[in-house]
């Protein structure tokens, strides 16, 4: 019964290697996977978020004439952001080096689409959601970089 146990492991290891869902030698899930689905998942979480904010917290605010000093007004760029640095850095990010690079690469681009708004005829241009949209971004690429420093996973990026 060992013998047909450790073979069956050994398959495993091998196949799993080779669809790169391994660190090598490790038998462990890569760290660098792991950083990627967390942040894909935290893209999705702020997808969530910046949605019930544009379909509840704004019309909301705007019924109960409540001052949120333009949170309202500019949550889709300011969640957007969030959303885009995420999702880009987990899709591209394969290694840390490629994963700072998108993250900083969708940063700038999230602020040359506020600015290329009006002649791209999908919203207007303000000023609230360019600032929104650039300090929103540029925090989310500071910490998708960061990510990759956290010594758990810096330890195993190596192998990767």
């Amino acid at each position: 019964m060992q013998p047909i146990r450790e073979a069956t492991l050994q398959q495993f290891r091998r196949g799993t290697a080779a669809l790169g869902k391994l660190a090598p030698g490790s038998g462990r899930i890569s760290s660098m996977i792991i950083l990627r689905f967390s942040l894909a998942f935290l893209g999705l979480v702020f997808l969530v978020i910046t949605e019930v904010g544009r379909e509840i917290y704004r019309p909301w605010v705007y019924e109960n004439s409540v001052q949120d000093f333009g949170i309202a007004d500019s949550i889709g760029s300011l969640g957007g952001a969030f959303v885009v640095v995420f999702l880009v850095s987990a899709i591209v990010g394969k290694t840390p080096k490629k994963l700072g690079s998108a993250a900083f690469g969708a940063a700038t681009g999230c602020p040359i689409y506020e600015i290329l708004q009006p002649y791209l005829n999908t919203g207007v241009f303000d000023w609230r959601d360019l600032i929104a949209s650039m300090m929103a971004a540029y925090l989310a690429a500071i910490a998708a970089r960061a990510a990759c420093n956290i010594p758990q996973i810096n330890r195993c990026l190596v192998d990767t």
